[in-house]
C-alpha cells in the first residue's frame, strides 16, 4: 500500500463532514441528487432480474456513504430479491452516520446498519463482501490507492465494485470561480507583492474525473472487467437552497478560508449573488455529467 504524508485539507477530515452532516442531510432529501447516479449503479451491478445469480445471504458494504444515496436503497433492493442478506453503511463521519441512522429508521429497514469507518482502513474481514460501493466518496481520500486496495481486500474473489465520481462538467466550479474573482480581482497592474490570481477552487473533488485515470487507477489496484461510462442527470434545486444546504460543505468552507481575512465574511453572499447572476430566476436546472464505474475483484 502507498503511504501518502501531507497536509490534509478539510474535505478530507471525518470533522469537516461533521459540521456539513445536517445540511447535507436536508440537501439529499430535498433534491435526493446523488442517489440518481446511485440507482444507475445499482441496477448495473445487482438488477432486480439478478435473484437467480445473487448470492444468498448478499453482504453489501457502501464506503463513505455519506447520508445512505446507495445504501438505503441497496437494502431495499435486498429485500426485493428475497435472497437474504444486509448492508453496511460506512463513514469516517460520526455525525453523516448518525443521518444514516436516521435514514434506516425513517425507511424502516431491518437489514442495515450504519457504522463509523475509515475507507482508507477497513476493519472488515478479507474477502467478506459481496458488493461494494464508493458514491462520491473515493476522491476525498487523501490516499486513494490504499482506498482501492482495500475494497479490494475485503471484496470475496469475483466481487464486485461500482465508485462514482464526477466529471469537470460540475456547475458549482464556475460559481466558485467567479465569486473568487469578484472577491479578489486582479490588479491592472501586478506588483511583487500584489498576488495576481485570486485562489483556485480544490482540485480534490476533480480527481478521477475522467475515464482514463480512473481505470487506470483501478488497473494498478488490481481490478479486472473494468466499465467506466459518462452519465447524466438534470440537478434541479432554488440557487437560495442549494447554498443555504451547502454553506457548511467542507469543499467550500476550505476555499472561503483560503481568502484573505477580510474577504471572508462575504464568501457567501457573493456565492449567492453570482449564482443569481447565472441563474436570473432562482432556479437552478443543470445536467450534471459523472462516471459511474464498475469492476471486480479477479477470481482466484
Amino acid at each position: 500500500m502507498s503511504t501518502v504524508q501531507q497536509q490534509l485539507k478539510l474535505e478530507q477530515t471525518a470533522q469537516g463532514w461533521d459540521r456539513s452532516a445536517e445540511g447535507y442531510l436536508a440537501f439529499m432529501e430535498k433534491t435526493g441528487f446523488t442517489r440518481l447516479y446511485a440507482q444507475d449503479i445499482l441496477d448495473e451491478t445487482l438488477p432486480v432480474s439478478s435473484q437467480n445469480n445473487t448470492p444468498k445471504d448478499v453482504k453489501i458494504l457502501d464506503i463513505a456513504a455519506g447520508t445512505g444515496a446507495m445504501s438505503i436503497i441497496a437494502a431495499q433492493r435486498v429485500k426485493a430479491l428475497g435472497v437474504g442478506g444486509s448492508v453496511l453503511a460506512t463513514d469516517f463521519s460520526p455525525l453523516m452516520v448518525e443521518c444514516i441512522e436516521k435514514e434506516i429508521k425513517s425507511h424502516n429497514l431491518d437489514n442495515i446498519k450504519a457504522q463509523v469507518m475509515d475507507g482508507q482502513n477497513l476493519t472488515l474481514a478479507d474477502s467478506s463482501i459481496d458488493f461494494a460501493y464508493i458514491i462520491f466518496g473515493i476522491m476525498f481520500f487523501p490516499d486513494q490507492q490504499r482506498g482501492l486496495s482495500e475494497l479490494l481486500r475485503v471484496l470475496k474473489p469475483g466481487g464486485v465494485t461500482g465508485i462514482a465520481t464526477w466529471s469537470p462538467k460540475n456547475p458549482m466550479a464556475e460559481w466558485v470561480i467567479n465569486t473568487l474573482k469578484k472577491l479578489v480581482p486582479q490588479p491592472t497592474t501586478p506588483t511583487p507583492a500584489t498576488p495576481t490570481t485570486p485562489p483556485t477552487p480544490t482540485g480534490i473533488t476533480l480527481s478521477l474525473s475522467d475515464p482514463v485515470s480512473i481505470e487506470t487507477v483501478l488497473k494498478s489496484s488490481g481490478f479486472v472487467d473494468i466499465k467506466v461510462e459518462g452519465k447524466e442527470h438534470c440537478f434541479e434545486s432554488t440557487v437560495d437552497m442549494y447554498v443555504d444546504c451547502n454553506l457548511d460543505n467542507p469543499v467550500l468552507v476550505g476555499i472561503k478560508n483560503s481568502l484573505p481575512q477580510d474577504k471572508q465574511p462575504l464568501f457567501a453572499d457573493t456565492l449567492r449573488q453570482v449564482a443569481k447572476e447565472l441563474h436570473p430566476n432562482g432556479i437552478i436546472k443543470i445536467n450534471s455529467l459523472a462516471y459511474l464505474t464498475t469492476a471486480r475483484k479477479p477470481q482466484l
